[in-house]
């Protein structure tokens, strides 16, 4: 009889973290102001979008200096933190922290059915108001009836024609629906909350110039997209929710203002997202600062402590 040596399994138990804190992406403008290079302690100038939680392709935050939040949802490994969500569908979600200087171009982004021949999801967002100047205002809707006098108004250039405008002020939030026509204005800090897509059609651009050239327009785009008369979603196609700023088929968003110490669950949510809008404290006992963002996986308890006010975004 041959006696076989048991051979010990050295394999080291693979850690399976609960909490991921992220590392932004971060993106040049020709509209940025310096906060965000202030706030981030960045040497870049001219860094418009902090991308606090993107998986992207090229333009991915990181889980650590080694790897980025793409390879993570990609690794077959983790999907014990993604619930049941299908991980060969596309990250659904992005979050960025935009500080407007200057204005944006007008614009409008695809939905998912025009946005799916780029294989790519559509573009609805929604804005939360970090910080704007007295009586400022934002881009949203044009008033003209028809597509053709649409197409006219632009032909022309009557923006102050064809543009409607919103006041806005700190706090406010604004559901960016796709196919609607829409501009940040300057002096404007913004938390926004988007499904992962990375396309945007310019109507007008201000004939500016962005190292020595104009931006390109996207006109043929524009005048497929958009919605003649224009629309408005009812706050039930928002959120049919009251306590939540968005929740419907697309994403679902809730701000957070904690006291103290308290432990929050989100039983529908696949995992979840959260960025810190105020002040400071821990996220699961890891340290949370102003703008620090966090992943947590399904069904894991969230413990906030300190007086600081979150934004919490997920999908079911």
């Amino acid at each position: 009889m041959v006696t076989v040596p048991l051979i010990k399994n050295t394999k080291k138990k693979m850690h399976k973290p609960k909490i991921l804190k992220l590392l932004p992406h971060f993106e040049y403008r020709v509209w940025s102001g310096d906060k965000i290079k202030t706030l981030f302690n960045l040497d870049q100038e001219k860094i418009g979008e902090a991308w606090i939680i993107s998986a992207l392709e090229n333009k991915s935050a990181k889980i650590s200096e080694n790897q980025t939040l793409l390879q993570f949802y990609q690794d077959k490994d983790n999907a014990y933190f993604f619930n049941s969500f299908n991980l060969e569908n596309q990250y659904p979600l992005l979050v960025k922290i935009i500080d407007a200087k200057a204005d944006l171009s007008v614009q409008i982004h695809p939905d998912d059915a025009y946005a799916k021949q780029l294989n790519s999801l559509g573009k609805t967002e929604c804005w939360y108001i970090l910080d704007t100047k007295k009586d400022n205002q934002i881009v949203f809707g044009h008033q003209a009836k028809t597509l053709d006098q649409f197409k006219s108004m632009v032909d022309h250039k009557q923006w102050n024609d064809l543009l409607l405008r919103k006041p806005i002020k700190k706090d406010d939030f604004i559901y960016v629906p796709s196919k609607k026509l829409h501009a940040i204005k300057a002096d404007t800090l913004i938390y926004e909350l988007q499904q992962s897509s990375d396309i945007t059609y310019r109507v007008y651009d201000y004939d500016r110039l962005d190292q020595g050239k104009k931006r390109e327009l996207h006109l043929e785009h524009v005048f497929n997209l958009v919605d003649c008369p224009d629309l408005d979603l009812s706050k039930e196609e928002i959120s049919n929710t009251s306590d939540y700023l968005v929740a419907n088929k697309l994403f679902n968003l809730i701000k957070i203002e904690n006291k103290d110490q308290n432990t929050y669950k989100f039983d529908d949510a696949q995992w979840v997202q959260l960025t810190v809008i105020k002040n400071h404290g821990t996220i699961n006992n890891l340290q949370a600062n102003l703008y620090d963002s966090f992943i947590i996986a399904h069904n894991e308890p969230i413990v906030i402590k300190g007086n600081l006010t979150c934004l919490i975004s997920y999908v079911k």
